[in-house]
């Protein structure tokens, strides 16, 4: 009985396989939200800063600054959001909150990490860099053959020729001087945004 059970349980699954998803944009967005909210840790940290607003200060991405390139989060934004290359979800679309002023998108703090950490799989041809094997300390090793994510996202160059971005470690830890450097507020706000999306990206892998 048990021999015919485990045998049409088989055939059940190959007969009616199950569609699988992976994880959304909406699920690390949503975890990003969860963290903040359950630790404070952008509150604080904003807070010993001097912004009274912690997780709620607005920061303004100019275009225009540096570093430029197709890959800049309002590019990776505005094929997102705006044109349908990457169609959203209805629960991704309510996630994420369409930056003001864009393409010079303003948006808080905790925005800025939302978007990133949903943003990291456009195109989803990053997602492949988005695995790791501890055992041997590589990524994906099938067809979509990817570098290890432990690399992916603190130190392969690699990530900038990968069509929308290189906010790996070292360049948002540059980016964090800037924004605590720069010399006005425009410019110290530009570079906030770009340091808080890439850390958005590095929580997403």
């Amino acid at each position: 009985m048990k021999k015919l059970f485990f045998i049409l349980s088989i055939l059940f699954i190959l007969i009616f396989p199950l569609n699988l998803y992976s994880y959304r944009g909406v699920t690390h967005g949503g975890i990003t939200n969860t963290v903040e909210d359950e630790n404070h840790i952008i509150r604080n940290y904003f807070n010993q800063l001097g912004f009274s607003k912690g997780e709620l200060t607005t920061f303004t991405l100019y275009p225009s600054a540096p570093p430029q390139g197709y890959w800049m989060p309002d590019n990776r934004l505005g094929l997102y959001l705006g044109t349908g290359m990457f169609e959203l979800t209805d629960a991704e679309r309510e996630l994420i909150k369409y930056p003001e002023g864009f393409p010079n998108a303003t948006t808080t703090a905790l925005n800025w990490l939302v978007i990133g950490s949903v943003l990291e799989d456009v195109p989803m041809l990053r997602a492949k860099n988005h695995f790791h094997d501890p055992t041997t300390l590589q990524g994906l090793s099938d067809v979509l053959s990817g570098t290890s994510a432990r690399n992916w996202a603190f130190n392969d160059m690699r990530m900038e020729f990968m069509w929308s971005g290189d906010e790996n470690h070292g360049n948002i830890r540059l980016y964090q001087y800037k924004a605590l450097t720069a010399q006005t507020e425009e410019e110290r706000g530009h570079w906030w945004a770009l340091t808080l999306f890439g850390v958005g990206t590095v929580m997403h892998i």
